[in-house]
């Protein structure tokens, strides 16, 4: 935070450097290969490693078969599918393409990581500059921790693409000035809220910097308002889905045999 203040007239001076932009065709030559790096990364033996399945992948996976491809009864898959639909439809394409399987759940993932490694890329050539830009993607598309992420059906693996395009979206928003892209940054981001509770914070991040960036922008009154309306309303709306979500997972935990009973602060802690 320190080294970002100090820096900020010298960050802003370089990056206005038309040194550091790319040629249209070495950033179509370099998208491409990110997207060999990242998809060969994140494809190869995919049928094999990993070996075992994690928990919650087998449960998740199952369940998106039993009512999205078999019909058949689930319970613990309608709670799910009725608060967090957005992990439970992503699911269902490949399962009907495919056939219901292992496999077909795994690819879903892989695939929603490569197109969140575009998204990123996307993502930071608003905010910065080329070489950044460029080492940061390429740095995602061979990050173990991301590799070993997608490839899991689990359900915390499908939280990557939704809160990056989120903020690519509201990046563009921002620049544009335009409240039609708050509105579609807003959609993302209430998608990833009904994707996995790990987003909900994610809209917190995103209100405090549509505050700053309008104040900084001197928008008028109108225009600020309208931006803040458009990005905050589809996450509004899909409260009465998140709401009840939220206090089973808080039982779930079983704050109550804790000790923290009594105190609200640290059970929502």
């Amino acid at each position: 935070s320190l080294w970002a203040w100090f820096s900020r007239k010298y960050l802003s001076v370089i990056n206005n450097n038309k040194i550091l932009t790319a040629k249209k065709g070495t950033e179509i030559a370099f998208v491409v290969m990110l997207l060999l790096l990242s998809g060969f990364a994140r494809l190869y033996t995919l049928r094999v490693i990993p070996y075992g399945i994690e928990g919650d992948e087998a449960k998740w996976t199952s369940e998106a078969v039993n009512l999205g491809v078999l019909g058949a009864p689930d319970s613990s898959g309608e709670y799910h599918r009725d608060a967090l639909p957005v992990s439970y439809y992503l699911q269902i394409p490949l399962h009907r393409l495919l056939g219901p399987s292992l496999f077909a759940a795994r690819l879903t993932v892989v695939l929603l990581s490569i197109l969140g490694t575009l998204l990123f890329y996307c993502f930071l050539q608003q905010i910065t500059n080329f070489p950044v830009a460029a080492l940061a993607s390429a740095l995602l598309a061979i990050s173990v921790f991301d590799i070993s992420a997608s490839r899991l059906a689990n359900v915390e693996s499908f939280v990557k693409t939704p809160p990056i395009l989120a903020l690519a979206l509201l990046a563009w928003a921002i620049r544009s000035r335009r409240w039609q892209i708050y509105g579609l940054s807003g959609i993302a981001l209430a998608l990833g809220m009904l994707t996995y509770d790990t987003v909900w914070p994610l809209s917190l991040v995103m209100f405090l910097i549509v505050l700053i960036e309008l104040a900084r922008q001197k928008e008028p009154f109108l225009q600020r308002s309208k931006a803040i309306a458009a990005l905050l309303a589809p996450t509004i709306l899909s409260i009465p889905l998140l709401l009840p979500y939220l206090s089973s997972r808080l039982s779930y935990y079983q704050f109550e045999e804790k000790g923290l009973e009594t105190e609200t602060k640290a059970k929502l802690w």
